[in-house]
């Protein structure tokens, strides 16, 4: 039985207005429509079974990376299959094997570069050729005439085999039946044909490459080409406006901008938090009061994926749970913190582990999800921890977990004992042995990030074997750990929170052609949102400016079109900003925007501060008698000497005095590694 649609607009949506179009149409099984996102694709497919009253064939419904993806005559090599070809073509251009982590440094900077120049269809060797034609860089003049410096002739040297290693590196891909999805853009955008469907419908796109551009524009010429924008005139016909950036440079392609917000303004409610924390309690506070039918109208938007933890534990209990769709960087998964731990324990030279490893260890969430059974290794690593504490071992060996523990703490120890091999072959050894248990002990786990996050780390770690058997770049362990460190740096874990319903959880560019009646968007400061980040690249930006490639504008321009089009069609827009805590506490450009120059909604703006609830009347605090008993003690605590910090405590706070002088109510023994202040108090007032 086919599950009903669940509208997410009290009015049409983009996607219904979209479908309604791909309906009229002919011959809907001969077009393809191309949408920007995943999310979008599988909201438009459910969209339009509702929207269609009789049998059709359905429209071939793809993003615009597949659109560009041609006839799949060679294979799109994943990211760290590129590095590890890139590797072996820069040792062609050495004279002799060079350190392993000095590649790691550059080859990461070097492939972005080239997938931005293949995305804008430049020539390698005129890009790479042009810096130094560019005067104005007078300090990094390759002029041989000047005295440069040992940083600018390294420079020069990496500059001036960078068009040598992108021409080997395609040629060595080509050779392997493999290709860059840029170059590939690139080479459909060039060679593509445009026989395969009879009208491409394509809708919400925005930010567009140079080649998917003249792709479309092929379509477009050879007139089976609709395009259909997601946006309005307030912001596209206003050139002060970044947001309509992208639009503006679209006007090949003959469109209609409708003109929605002007007449129907959306409600902008302009709120300061104090914390991430704060924020989250008041998202808390709207999502309790929301009706099931509102829920499935509202989005929630996250420009940092780092806020997403804090607001899954402080969202209310939810029977079909909350769906999140966004990108995270595995550093924000639980994973980073267990393979940093692991790393830490590993690779000291010493056989022992610290205490507080141990402690730390026992409560990792990777462990507690792939243990066999779970209330064993708990119950097991608690006791044996205590036991341990008993004995005040600060350092421990293997054998002395195998004396204190009844078998599954001591397992999971053991198993870590492989990764303690010196060399490269012996540790990547290990450390497969090591991640494929944890991966077949995950398979039931109902932990997304845990699982997707480990299966990236088994994605590495099978390149790294591969790359180690073919090359043998690395020498030792450490380099192996660098090597790994730097693969995990790049890789993303995909959320795609499906069936849509109920509230949905998203990052800002996953929310492209979807539209909602409410929507709550978080960590509206300047520095996230935009984001404000250095990319790292070869190419300065005066040269790319020359040369016609993006840079910090366009990439700010991106953010804007993603946050004005939520207003599109909404009836509340609730934009959140921090007032304080850690990094930028300046409110987003953009809600400057809407408060001094966005005249269609100025007028159904407010702005307030959030204070978090107080909670609620303290319970009575009985009152303390003071029995025969413990006045006895009273008078021997007394005999015996009062030392400064009881008097302190005393006049402080009598309930704390009594409990720990008189009824004895004392803290439970903690093992130390370093005297603490308090400790060494102790000792002295015990010596005097």
């Amino acid at each position: 039985m086919t599950r009903k649609h669940l509208p997410t607009l009290s009015e049409t949506s983009f996607l219904e207005e979209l479908a309604l179009a791909v309906l009229n149409s002919k011959k809907m099984g001969e077009c393809a429509v191309v949408l920007p996102s995943f999310r979008a694709v599988t909201a438009f497919k459910r969209v339009f079974t509702t929207k269609a009253t009789k049998a059709c064939r359905m429209p071939r419904v793809m993003t615009l990376g597949a659109f560009m993806e041609g006839n799949g005559e060679f294979q799109i090599a994943d990211n760290l299959e590129i590095l590890a070809r890139l590797y072996q073509v820069q040792l062609n251009h050495t004279k002799e094997k060079k350190d392993f982590s000095l590649f790691l440094n550059w080859g990461s900077v070097a492939l972005a570069d080239f997938h931005q120049i293949d995305h804008h269809m430049k020539d390698a060797n005129q890009v790479f050729k042009n810096l130094r034609d560019i005067k104005e860089i007078e300090e990094w003049s390759f002029d041989p005439s000047k005295k440069l410096t040992e940083a600018q002739i390294s420079f020069m040297n990496q500059w001036d085999r960078l068009p040598h290693l992108y021409k080997d590196l395609h040629e060595r891909l080509k050779k392997d039946g493999m290709t860059t999805k840029a170059k590939l853009s690139w080479d459909v955008a060039k060679k593509g044909n445009v026989q395969k469907y009879q009208t491409v419908y394509a809708a919400g796109l925005a930010a567009i490459t140079p080649s998917e551009k003249l792709y479309l524009t092929k379509w477009h010429e050879a007139g089976k080409l609709i395009y259909l924008p997601d946006a309005d005139v307030s912001y596209v016909h206003d050139a002060q406006i970044e947001a309509g950036y992208f639009m503006r440079e679209l006007r090949e392609f003959p469109y209609n901008i409708p003109d929605q917000i002007a007449p129907s303004p959306p409600d902008l409610e302009i709120i300061g938090c104090s914390s991430v924390m704060s924020s989250c309690q008041l998202v808390r506070q709207i999502v309790l009061e929301l009706s099931e039918d509102e829920k499935n109208k509202t989005v929630i938007v996250l420009p940092d994926a780092g806020t997403l933890p804090v607001l899954l534990q402080a969202l209310p209990n939810n029977e079909i749970g909350y769906n999140v769709t966004m990108g995270l960087s595995i550093r924000e998964t639980p994973i980073s913190p267990f393979l940093n731990l692991i790393e830490r324990m590993t690779s000291r030279s010493d056989s022992g582990w610290r205490f507080e490893e141990l402690v730390s260890l026992a409560s990792q969430q990777v462990v507690l999800e792939y243990t066999e059974n779970t209330t064993s290794f708990k119950s097991d690593s608690t006791n044996s921890l205590h036991e341990l504490a008993k004995r005040n071992s600060g350092w421990v060996s293997i054998t002395t977990i195998e004396e204190v523990s009844d078998g599954t703490f001591y397992s999971l120890l053991k198993d870590l004992e492989q990764l303690k091999a010196p060399g490269a072959k012996e540790f990547l050894q290990g450390l497969d042995d090591f991640s494929r248990k944890i991966e077949m002990n995950l398979e039931d786990s109902k932990n997304p990030w845990i699982k997707a996050g480990w299966t990236s780390v088994r994605k590495v770690v099978s390149i790294m074997l591969r790359l180690q058997a073919d090359l043998n770049p690395c020498n030792s362990a450490s380099d192996v750990r660098a090597l790994m460190h730097k693969l995990l740096g790049g890789e993303k874990i995909n959320l795609i929170g499906e069936p849509a319903r109920g509230l949905q959880i998203m990052g800002l560019t996953e929310t492209r052609a979807l539209d909602y009646d409410r929507v709550i968007i978080m960590d509206c400061n300047e520095g996230i949102l935009p984001k404000h980040e250095i990319v790292d690249s070869y190419l300065p930006a005066d040269l790319k400016h020359s040369i016609n490639m993006p840079g910090r504008y366009e990439r700010e321009a991106a953010y804007a079109y993603s946050v004005y089009r939520l207003l599109n069609r909404s009836t509340k827009v609730q934009l959140l900003y921090r007032t304080s805590g850690k990094g930028s506490e300046e409110m987003s450009r953009y809600i400057l925007q809407f408060l001094h120059s966005y005249k269609p909604v100025k007028d159904k703006i407010t702005k307030s501060i959030f204070s978090m609830p107080s909670p609620k009347a303290r319970p009575e605090i009985p009152v303390i008698t003071l029995t025969e008993k413990m006045r006895g003690r009273i008078e021997v605590w007394a005999k015996e000497g009062i030392s400064p910090s009881a008097l302190n405590k005393l006049l402080s706070c009598e309930r704390n005095f009594i409990y720990r002088y008189l009824l004895r109510l004392l803290e439970p023994n903690e093992l130390e590694e370093s005297i603490e202040s308090s400790t060494l108090g102790s000792i002295v007032h015990h010596v005097f």
